[in-house]
């Protein structure tokens, strides 16, 4: 026998309203998963007001759930064009939607055909589709990479370190003489470690000193460090957001 969920009428509206925004609240392992994939089904049957599968945009934040839920997508459109008339996904959209067999098995491979070209994936592959698309309005590099973790920010620190360096012990640097004291209590090693640390990680500036920590920082590094410390909260009051 099977069981029919207590919510089925909430399911069927869920998976069945377009005219409408629609949100879903429910635990873990209720069928959120399966609910979206029978969505995207019916916006790709729905009569003579469906979609191609080109025009679905469906998002998530990680590769493997986005994965999941192309696999699973493809599974389902297979599944209607082998389907010999029997489950009750057929029959309702043929009902539904007053389709023939012939209707859904054509929507069904057409759908398969294009699927890898849909936007069926991470909110990140999104947004990046959208900015390599449209660089120079969105104002960033057409080259421009994604953080995905791992040595990203290495690199970025590594190509990056030299330059601001050397600009900063310009002959005609505004703060030369300030990094030549630095330098004459620290080793450049030294250096670049604290560097790191300070644009790895947020360094509370008001917490440290509280702590009476400040005592064991060198005289040159504590000016640079409220220097900065002005700058971020300049940068504050002109961007608050």
């Amino acid at each position: 026998m099977k069981l029919i969920p207590q919510d089925q009428k909430e399911r069927i509206r869920a998976t069945t309203t377009f005219d409408l925004n629609i949100v879903v609240t429910a635990g873990a392992g209720t069928g959120k998963t399966t609910l979206l994939i029978n969505r995207l089904l019916h916006l790709l049957m729905r009569g003579t007001a469906a979609i191609p599968v080109t025009a679905l945009v469906a998002l998530t934040f990680t590769n493997k759930s986005a994965n999941e839920m192309k696999t699973r997508l493809r599974d389902a459109l297979e599944d209607l064009i082998s389907d010999e008339g029997t489950s009750d996904t057929l029959a309702d959209l043929m009902t539904r939607y007053g389709l023939s067999k012939s209707n859904i098995e054509t929507r069904s491979a057409a759908a398969l055909q294009d699927l890898e070209r849909s936007e069926i994936g991470t909110i990140h592959h999104f947004a990046t589709t959208l900015l390599r698309l449209y660089p120079i309005e969105a104002d960033v590099d057409p080259q421009f990479r994604i953080d995905e973790g791992g040595d990203f920010f290495q690199l970025l620190f590594e190509s990056l370190w030299p330059t601001w360096l050397a600009s900063e012990l310009l002959m005609d640097a505004e703060r030369k003489d300030l990094w030549e004291n630095v330098l004459g209590q620290s080793s450049l090693a030294e250096l670049e470690t604290l560097a790191r640390l300070f644009v790895s990680e947020p360094i509370h500036f008001s917490n440290l000193l509280e702590k009476k920590q400040v005592q064991k920082i060198p005289p040159p590094i504590l000016e640079w460090l409220k220097s900065l410390e002005k700058t971020a909260i300049s940068l504050l009051e002109i961007h608050p957001e």
